[in-house]
């Protein structure tokens, strides 16, 4: 190390392996003039010329963020395999695989239309980010938009589809876990998701700049996107200041939904020009108005009825081409997580340190064997390679 330099090497994060993470402190070390970003003189504005010069931030926003495009896939593709694979047996004796309950299949299919709008809405933000005649404040907006609206799905779709499969959702090697974790860093990496909400809303509620403007107004998520705008508008008109005891407390907790919110709308916009399959775009309104179904009731007089039922009817249509749908994200030779198959699962088990009886062939279903302890010792194992 340089002199007056020093390195900590702190430990791994948990359930995370991207990259090693030191503290470094710097002690009386004098840096050259190249070192600094910027010009020496002292710019007439502080606070823009600090965000201009660290403006290669938002490349990293939109970098990052971009990796909430293959979460949503590879979460989909090894619970759809996973259910599709693990059976139960019903009242009448038949096998029936587990990807037919509504408790199961809903989760997927909704990670899937997501995943295919996202694509939709990174190509539109990078399209946008890349315009040099923007104002280069609007290009970061749309990176932060972009980011926090990734995370929040690959976030959502992590959770619970790791719960969709058991025990085995827990485990490293089958990537659930893992990814989540991972997107954890991602969400603090290159801009924490609630900094730049809170940042980024409060900008736009003061009218310093203007996102681009919806193709459809009469879009839900739109309408949406508006009254939220109007609702925390009205907050800081009674406020005045948006420095204050009652702005921090009244309009900083909904920074992050009303960000949501933004992306949620460019996302529609995006899928809809991008020739988006309509089934995967109205389930994608339809989860995105269950994130507040109280404002659609309040607002828009759409039931809590009619919300499950427009739920309902795109869960269908997207089910009926799921296979479809995995097959073009094209991510299988990605997937290393042996529960999508069972000649994956038994070739893992396999591989797995052994105690006992090493000749015994665990991987097959059923077990001859006489009774009593040995019988249930059986079982146990047998039903355990097929958790």
């Amino acid at each position: 190390m340089a002199p007056g330099v020093v390195c900590k090497l702190l430990p791994q994060r948990g359930g995370s392996r991207p990259v090693n993470h030191s503290l470094t402190y710097f002690h009386y070390v004098r840096l050259p003039r190249s070192a600094l970003l910027g010009s020496l003189d002292k710019p007439e504005d502080p606070r823009a010329a600090f965000f201009h010069n660290i403006s290669r931030v938002a490349v990293g926003t939109i970098a990052i963020g971009s990796l909430g495009i293959p979460a949503l896939q590879m979460s989909s593709f090894i619970a759809a395999r996973y259910s599709q694979r693990r059976t139960i047996v019903n009242s009448a004796g038949e096998r029936k695989p587990i990807i037919e309950f509504w408790t199961q299949k809903a989760p997927i299919v909704t990670a899937v239309a997501r995943a295919f709008v996202m694509k939709a809405m990174h190509d539109k933000a990078v399209s946008l980010f890349l315009d040099p005649s923007l104002d280069y404040r609007v290009r970061h907006a749309i990176a932060s938009i972009m980011k926090v609206v990734m995370i929040q799905h690959a976030q959502e779709a992590h959770l619970t589809l790791s719960e969709r499969c058991g025990a085995q959702g827990l485990f490293e090697v089958n990537q659930l876990n893992a990814m989540h974790a991972d997107m954890r860093g991602t969400a603090i990496a290159e801009g924490d998701l609630l900094g730049i909400s809170v940042r980024l809303a409060t900008e736009l509620l003061l009218g310093r700049y203007e996102i681009p403007h919806t193709s459809d107004e009469n879009s839900l998520l739109y309408k949406h996107e508006a009254g939220m705008f109007a609702e925390l508008r009205e907050h800081l008109h009674e406020i005045k200041n948006h420095r204050s005891v009652a702005y921090d407390r009244l309009v900083l907790p909904d920074s992050v939904p009303l960000v949501q919110a933004i992306g949620h709308r460019i996302a529609y916009d995006a899928a809809v020009a991008a020739g988006v399959d309509a089934c995967l775009v109205d389930l994608y309104v339809a989860t995105c108005i269950k994130l507040d179904p109280a404002w659609y009731l309040e607002e828009l007089g759409i039931k809590r009825t009619a919300q499950k039922e427009m739920e309902s009817s795109a869960i269908d249509a997207v089910y009926e081409r799921l296979e479809e749908y995995l097959e073009k994200m094209d991510v299988e030779s990605y997937v290393s997580a042996p529960l999508i198959s069972d000649t994956a699962w038994n070739d893992y088990v396999r591989s797995l340190e052994t105690f006992g009886d090493s000749t015994a062939n665990v991987s097959k279903r059923h077990v001859p064997c006489s009774a009593g302890i040995v019988a249930k010792a059986s079982f146990l194992s047998q039903s355990s390679s097929h958790i």
